[in-house]
């Protein structure tokens, strides 16, 4: 049984759409961010994956930009955007967090030791 599952509402679209108007403290999101080159070589446990699920344009960064670029209209002031992504995109998109009005910007890595989540918090209190 889920602690606060009266709290969680769960909604479907792309990026920030289902949302409009209305602001978060977080945003997390396991987005796609595989690029189009790697759609012949997925390993087995992805294979049974939807595709808009997995690729997000030539370089797999079309929706980690989407949030990105969006995430200061989406928080409060102090809110965090927290992504994962894969390891070679994690510097670029912590870049592109702070061009993006990100006053705090850290990555962490995975249990391999691979950055693995970008977070990013904007506007403080």
């Amino acid at each position: 049984q889920l602690r606060h599952a009266d709290r969680i509402e769960l909604l479907c679209g792309r990026s920030y759409e289902p949302t409009a108007g209305r602001r978060f403290d977080r945003v997390v999101s396991n987005p796609p961010y595989l690029s189009e080159s790697e759609r012949g070589g997925l390993s087995p446990e992805l294979r049974h994956e939807p595709q808009r699920a997995l690729f997000a344009g030539a370089e797999g960064l079309d929706v980690l930009s989407e949030l990105v670029m969006g995430a200061g209209a989406m928080l409060e002031p102090g809110g965090w955007l927290l992504v994962e992504l894969a390891a070679e995109q994690a510097s670029g998109i912590a870049l592109s967090c702070r061009a993006a009005g990100a006053e705090s910007v850290q990555i962490h890595r995975d249990l391999a030791d691979q950055p693995r989540v970008v977070a990013a918090r904007f506007g403080g209190r």
